[in-house]
């Protein structure tokens, strides 16, 4: 129970660089955004 806890914490926590990269890019446009429409 507690390997597989942690397994899946580590898949949570732990993205690979690619998919955060991505993620902030995604999060940054709509930031960008908000701050265009004001």
């Amino acid at each position: 129970m507690t390997d597989l806890l942690v397994n899946v914490t580590n898949q949570t926590f732990i993205p690979n660089p690619a998919a955060l990269q991505n993620w902030s890019q995604e999060l940054f446009s709509d930031l960008v955004e908000r701050i265009k429409l004001g």
